[in-house]
């Protein structure tokens, strides 16, 4: 695509390509500052590329002024990467509306510091957090019912498959 010079592409999915590590670099040199794009949804679904290849797409992506849509399910994500969103999703001025993160297993640990980067985001207006294998840590679940009181932004969470129940004991150990 930086060979092409087409700058209109507002789409771009790589949904389970065998992307690695490299292959994050090379995506995140697109969102490069001095390079011009109108790319919204950037979708890199079932690539297993973990917490360095976060990290890679990460060090431009927060560069990125267009992108609406950024889905990440099952890419090997855990609760150690979700510390490279942070400048991105802390930013103010980006335009992320959508994250999935679906499948990646964060546990209690990356739901307490994604919480945490999201608390004031004003962009986010859906989470997909299905499948990420958080429980009913009290802090943690506490402190996504204040994310709730306090961001009125995001307006649509996904919670299945997680370990949620209704007596708010422990299913498993999960940190």
């Amino acid at each position: 695509m930086i060979d092409t010079g087409n700058t209109s592409i507002q789409l771009v999915e790589f949904l389970n390509c065998g992307i690695g590590v490299l292959g994050c670099e090379f995506i995140a040199r697109i969102f490069e500052k001095e390079r011009v794009n109108k790319i919204s949804v950037l979708n890199l679904d079932y690539n297993s590329f973990g917490n360095e290849g976060l990290g890679q797409l990460m060090e431009n992506l927060k560069e990125c002024k267009s992108l609406s849509h950024l889905s990440l399910a099952y890419c090997g994500i855990d609760e150690n990467g979700v510390k490279y969103f942070s400048d991105y999703l802390s930013a103010q001025d980006i335009t992320l509306e959508k994250l999935v993160l679906q499948g990646n297993p964060l546990k209690n640990t990356g739901m307490a510091q994604l919480i945490n980067i999201i608390y004031d985001n004003t962009s986010l207006e859906e989470i997909n957090l299905n499948n990420v294998l958080f429980g009913n840590n009290p802090e943690v679940m506490q402190n996504l019912v204040s994310l709730m009181k306090q961001n009125t932004t995001l307006q649509a969470y996904s919670l299945k498959f997680n370990f949620i129940n209704d007596q708010g004991e422990f299913l498993y150990n999960l940190n």
